[in-house]
């Protein structure tokens, strides 16, 4: 990592681009990981929120602290990174 943060997000591009001077003044703020949450999920089909709900469901059941309707956009500080990388 050569970079304070990192900010990864999908390549379909259907993230909130415009979050990231959120997500970076959370950072500025002392956050390491900043996850992007959908607010709504209007433009998912019928089976993508059902089985969606289902899953987040499935996971709390099975013990797993999971964040609902988190996506792979998220901001990670260098020190996150290098705790991951061990």
């Amino acid at each position: 990592v050569n970079g304070d943060v990192l900010i990864s997000l999908d390549a379909d591009l259907q993230d909130d681009l415009d979050a990231i001077p959120r997500m970076l003044g959370e950072y500025r703020s002392g956050a390491e990981i900043v996850f992007g949450v959908r607010q709504r999920r209007d433009s998912d089909g019928f089976f993508k929120r059902v089985s969606a709900r289902g899953y987040y469901r499935l996971l709390r059941r099975f013990g797993v602290d999971i964040l609902p309707d988190h996506a792979d956009f998220r901001l990670m500080s260098r020190r996150a990174i290098e705790e991951l990388r061990g």
